[in-house]
């Protein structure tokens, strides 16, 4: 059975040590044409795909996919992109609701949610979300 399967769908291919050379030549050349403030720029702040930044410094589409996460970004599907930095600052040190910065960038809360599990960001008790009363009360009863 397995013999058969093997033989009708191959695995694919490994690649070889000149092709993994090229694609660490092409990201690094990646890497030292951008740097993370002019990659924010462009694709969080400007909103440029991804497609659109690759033609801009002559990489591929998937280096700069590659290159999204190498700055931190997660790539995204649809919508605006979400600056990790940005995300932070509004999510943990100003306390705003997963629902409301959804509604500020397009995204639905799970969204958010799966995004600020992209980020490593400990998603809140939704009873805690930005709730001044809730966390007056925390502190009181530690």
């Amino acid at each position: 059975m397995i013999r058969h399967l093997l033989e009708n769908h191959p695995a694919p291919a490994s690649p070889t040590a000149a092709e993994r050379f090229e694609r660490r030549v092409a990201q690094t050349a990646a890497e030292e044409t951008l740097s993370r403030a002019q990659f924010v720029d462009l694709y969080c702040v400007q909103r440029r795909t991804l497609a659109e930044i690759a033609a801009m410094i002559g990489a591929s589409r998937k280096v700069t996919g590659r290159l999204a996460r190498h700055h931190g970004i997660a790539p995204s599907a649809g919508g605006p992109p979400v600056d990790p930095a940005w995300f932070h600052h509004q999510y943990v040190t100003q306390r705003r609701t997963l629902r409301d910065l959804g509604h500020e960038v397009g995204r639905s809360v799970s969204r958010m949610s799966r995004i600020a599990k992209d980020y490593g960001i400990p998603i809140r008790p939704p009873t805690d979300a930005g709730n001044p009363q809730s966390v007056a009360i925390r502190r009181l009863a530690h």
